[in-house]
């Protein structure tokens, strides 16, 4: 249709799109096709942070380049570490949630599992931080080590969460890490905010290919 005409011609190769909808249980609308996960959590601030503007937060110790993309963008770091109890890290996703919303952050990340704690986020957990954030904040939860944690996958979110985004690499489980191809999972009215700030040359055809065989 129109709306797949339009994500081709924007360098999002439709067959690549079809094949990770496929295996995140999702429709392709709901997908973007992303040089890693990276380039993710970059647009999203490009998208939601005005430049030298703008707040987002992280529970540390956590994966570095939330903090990295954001300082680049001259966007705020508003840090809630992570307790280190005798289970394990654990995020305070109560406390990030008051950070977001007194501080005014346009984005909320939630590393599930953690990177590099191995933290397990409850699913309902995430529900009612993405709902306390509703029209105020995204929910980003970072799903980089999904395949490697017994748990339930947060895109079964989606429907009734419009504020929730979902980061997935094929760097990890997939060994494609050479590669660079990640993914944008969301609702398709924020796919399409993205995908607007998004550069417009294509993914290079051979990491597609690659990405398409695994």
């Amino acid at each position: 249709d129109a709306g797949d005409q339009i994500a081709e011609q924007r360098g999002q190769p439709q067959a690549l799109r079809d094949a990770l909808a496929s295996l995140y249980g999702v429709v392709p609308a709901q997908v973007l096709a992303t040089r890693g996960s990276d380039e993710g959590i970059d647009l999203l601030l490009r998208a939601f942070c005005a430049p030298g503007q703008g707040a987002i937060v992280i529970a540390p110790p956590v994966f570095g380049m939330y903090a990295v993309c954001a300082k680049l963008h001259g966007a705020r770091v508003i840090e809630v570490p992570a307790r280190d109890v005798d289970a394990g890290w654990r995020s305070e996703l109560d406390a990030m949630g008051d950070a977001a919303l007194r501080d005014d952050a346009a984005l909320v990340f939630a590393c599930n599992p953690g990177n590099p704690t191995g933290e397990a986020i409850a699913i309902d957990e995430i529900e009612r931080l993405a709902r306390r954030l509703h029209g105020k904040a995204l929910l980003v939860v970072d799903a980089a080590y999904a395949e490697f944690a017994d748990a339930d996958d947060a895109a079964s979110l989606l429907a009734g969460n419009d504020n929730l985004v979902i980061l997935r690499t094929l760097s990890k489980a997939h060994a494609l890490a050479g590669a660079r191809v990640g993914s944008v999972i969301a609702d398709p009215a924020l796919i399409a905010v993205l995908q607007r700030c998004q550069a417009p040359y294509p993914l290079p055809a051979p990491r597609v290919a690659l990405a398409l065989q695994a």
